[in-house]
């Protein structure tokens, strides 16, 4: 009897600490002694963890991180005392997730503790189960891909029948970036266009002088203000740009982008086919073709996102920052940026509330009739992925837990599997490791050729450097967002952080 008591006494524990968590969850925000409880819960998962690793000492690795994961939740989150109820639930709810995943793991520890199922079999169901998944994975790849592409416009346009296109671009600190997307764009064919790039307040001189010496073309310079303390700088200069344009249509992008001389009208007519309302480009990355490795980066993980895990992770649809373009009239009734002044991903939340109120959105990928090129270095890649990994992620540390272990477990785990499989002699289960390890090698082939247009055979073998950058980003971002040290473009969005509850989505 007593040993009963001794095996499931972390069980027990674990068991009081969810009832205690989902208690946190119903109270009230303002409720005095919530912090107290807070802080009481950090000491319960600290004593909890030690109970574990007391018990269960070969768990000693999973239980330490996702402990050490749960007092960061915890404490970062209730340290500032003025949270809203929003911010209050995210940390609670994460919590409560972290709890559940290791109460998963005890439950499969006891079970093969208690003989219920053996070690072997464990490992070939999960062999099988990751076989499964990476099947899956790939058929949800190739059908999501060929949904991303645009179709043919069989509708001729005239001229004169084309809407003004307004194409704005915010800049700072810029350099041959702007020159080759201004470039392209005063190249282009589009009757019926005008070009407005507003320099955010950049610190080197150069900015300006690229965008003044585009006058002559008809690029219009305008010259930014400083962000009042309640906007985000990017935002901010959205909604100065949104101000001064004149078109009907409206196409935000960034300085990386290069544009072909019909790429404006292939957008357009396909938004007018589609009658769309609002339209988001996966742009084509530039390729290096002589250092083939140094494509497999920073994008390849946010492609994967959008195409694959947007509306499970953030119950948004996909898009991206890069090319987006919107109606005026549209955005004009959503009062342009004003109820997004200080939120992260507003492309995101524009095209939730546009298919939340049954307006038409589409998410594309470039491609023969709409050939968008995206140019970015690999700094600017990394600070963008810093910048947005976390929120896209909920800014729910269960989530970057759970899609780590994801990773590690559908991607990684096939190559130990195929060691142990033949050391201990089990060809089967060495089939089936192998086949997964194939299945992995071909997603990560699909999504390059996805990311950069180039057909790849087998390259998906370097996909560690992928997982190797998923793992560095979410967590470089996760710490980033917590320590309040965000950069982009020189400035700290996280600061300042007064009136971080601005709405996520929008009344039409």
């Amino acid at each position: 009897m007593l040993m009963v008591m001794v095996i499931n006494y972390p069980l027990d524990l674990f068991c009081l600490i969810i009832l205690i968590e989902y208690g946190l969850l119903k109270f009230k925000p303002r409720f005095k002694l919530v912090n107290l409880l807070v802080y009481c819960q950090i000491l319960l998962i600290i004593f909890s963890s030690l109970v574990l690793l007391f018990y269960y000492y070969d768990l000693i690795i999973l239980v330490s991180l996702l402990s050490i994961y749960r007092i960061i939740n915890l404490y970062f989150y209730f340290n500032n005392q003025t949270k809203t109820n929003l911010q209050l639930k995210k940390p609670l709810q994460s919590s409560l997730n972290l709890t559940l995943i290791q109460l998963v793991i005890i439950l499969i520890q006891l079970a093969l503790n208690d003989n219920l199922i053996s070690s072997q079999i464990l490992i070939n169901c999960l062999t099988l189960v990751i076989l499964i998944v990476l099947i899956f994975l790939n058929y949800k790849l190739i059908k999501a891909s060929r949904k991303l592409k645009p179709p043919r416009v069989s509708v001729h346009y005239y001229d004169k029948d084309l809407p003004t296109v307004s194409v704005l671009i915010p800049a700072r600190n810029e350099s041959d970036s702007l020159f080759r997307c201004l470039e392209s764009l005063v190249s282009s064919d589009y009757p019926k266009l005008e070009v407005l790039v507003l320099d955010d307040c950049s610190q080197n001189k150069k900015t300006a002088e690229i965008i003044k010496s585009f006058a002559h073309h008809g690029v219009i310079f305008i010259e930014g203000q400083l962000p009042p303390d309640d906007w985000l700088a990017k935002n901010y200069a959205y909604q100065q740009l949104f101000e001064q344009a004149n078109g009907d249509i409206l196409l935000f992008c960034g300085v990386d982008m290069i544009f072909n001389h019909h790429s404006i009208r292939s957008m357009i007519e396909l938004m007018l086919s589609r009658k769309d309302n609002l339209i988001s480009f996966m742009p084509k990355n530039y390729f290096d073709k002589t250092k083939i490795l140094s494509n497999f980066n920073y994008q390849v993980i946010r492609y994967n996102f959008e195409i694959m895990l947007s509306n499970l992770l953030n119950q948004k649809p996909g898009s991206l920052t890069s090319c987006w373009m919107i109606d005026s009239q549209t955005l004009h009734k959503l009062d342009g940026f004003n109820q997004l002044k200080r939120n992260l991903l507003p492309e995101k939340s524009l095209a939730k509330a546009l298919v939340d109120n049954h307006l038409k959105y589409h998410f594309y990928e470039s491609g023969k009739y709409v050939d968008l090129t995206s140019h970015k270095t690999l700094a600017d890649q990394k600070e963008t992925a810093i910048r947005l990994s976390f929120p896209k992620l909920n800014q729910q540390i269960s989530n970057l837990v759970l899609i780590s272990l994801f990773n590690i477990i559908i991607f990684i785990l096939p190559l130990g599997l195929i060691f142990i499989s033949l050391l201990s002699g089990n060809y089967l289960l060495a089939l089936m490791a192998s086949l997964s390890l194939l299945a992995a090698i071909v997603y990560f082939d699909l999504l390059m050729t996805i990311t950069y247009h180039h057909l790849f055979r087998f390259l998906g073998i370097f996909y560690f450097k992928y997982l190797y950058y998923d793992l560095y980003i979410n967590h470089y971002s996760m710490i980033s967002y917590l320590t309040s040290r965000v950069a982009w473009k020189e400035r700290n969005i996280c600061l300042p952080n007064k009136l971080d509850n601005q709405p996520t989505y929008l009344e039409l």
